[in-house]
């Protein structure tokens, strides 16, 4: 009986602790603590690049369950590395509704653009990933190309293992 008190003091202990600190621990539940994902998605409204930029790494901190509607906005923003952090953010948390844009971005004029949506496919996966990726594949940019292969990879070890035979051909 007084084992289990001890534990329950503990817990409610954490719990407290970890609502003090403003947010659980990177991808650990969740749960927004105490409103902080809509207090860092304001900084997505600043003139200043810099602050928005400051508010999407802070964002990518939590579950993307709970950021995805604000970075998927930040995708949108008029500067490049706010756009270029919300695409990591969106793709290292698996965000699906993120693949129609990252598809678009792999016709980017910007082989750095290109690069990052074919990183962010490769975490997401899918069909429609993989198909993006693999017509990516005869990119004329030799660092896109590479990026799609390792991107297609990462699908394949994620469980996927047919996304080997679209690079057979283009081995040669």
């Amino acid at each position: 009986m007084a084992y289990s008190r001890l534990i329950m003091k503990r817990l409610a202990l954490g719990i407290v602790l970890l609502a003090a600190l403003g947010r659980a621990p990177a991808g650990a539940w969740t749960f927004d603590w105490a409103g902080r994902v809509e207090v860092d998605a304001e900084g997505l409204s600043s003139d200043d690049p810099n602050k928005r930029h400051e508010a999407v790494i802070e964002l990518a901190k939590y579950d993307v369950a709970l950021t995805q509607t604000h970075l998927l906005k930040a995708l949108r923003d008029p500067e490049e590395k706010v756009r270029h952090a919300a695409a990591k953010a969106l793709g290292a948390g698996g965000a699906i509704a993120a693949v129609p844009i990252m598809i678009e971005w792999l016709g980017d004029i910007d082989p750095k653009t290109k690069g990052i949506a074919a990183e962010a496919l490769g975490e997401i996966g899918g069909t429609d990933a993989t198909q993006a990726l693999t017509r990516t594949l005869g990119d004329a940019d030799p660092t896109v190309r590479a990026k799609a292969v390792k991107a297609l990879g990462t699908i394949g070890k994620k469980g996927n293992p047919s996304v080997v035979v679209a690079l057979i051909p283009r081995l040669e």
